[in-house]
């Protein structure tokens, strides 16, 4: 195979409704996406469900049996991620405090095992989600797509 293929399952928050495009939205800022250049991302969802433990051994029960190809098989560069449950809900708001002698922007927040009929006033409701992800973990080659090489070793062509 051409690339090398890495594995692994992250909790992310997202908007109810939305979870393909915070997954997308949060993984361009994590370090394998810049590092291996993996900014294309597909997103699939197993479940919106709440995650217990039964249903995680189920899932990965199912995919020792029945391996993914959509997980196993990601494109050269790109991310793929199937959102498997939801484990837990949290609300978040933006405010401004005091913090030695200084006016902040900080963020409250506020988690919560079930889905909350309302959060804190004026935040945003957020489910926390369990991803797992498959990319295509070798280092990004910017000449392969016609950029800049950017190195801080000395370029030898003999």
């Amino acid at each position: 195979m051409h690339y090398v293929i890495e594995h692994e399952a992250h909790t992310v928050k997202f908007r109810p409704g939305y979870p393909e495009t915070d997954f997308k939205e949060w993984w361009r800022k994590q370090q394998p996406c810049w590092r291996d250049g993996c900014s294309s991302v597909s997103v699939k969802v197993k479940s919106t469900e709440n995650l217990t433990d039964a249903r995680l051994k189920r899932y990965w029960a199912k995919e020792r049996k029945n391996p993914d190809a959509f997980l196993d098989c990601p494109d050269k560069y790109e991310c793929h991620a199937v959102l498997i449950g939801i484990v837990g809900w949290c609300s978040e708001r933006k405010v401004r405090k005091v913090v030695n002698h200084h006016i902040k922007e900080v963020v409250e927040r506020r988690n919560y095992r079930t889905r909350p009929s309302k959060g804190l006033k004026g935040s945003t409701i957020y489910a926390i989600g369990k991803y797992v992800c498959s990319y295509d973990g070798r280092d990004y080659d910017p000449w392969e797509h016609g950029g800049e090489r950017i190195s801080d070793e000395p370029c030898h062509d003999d």
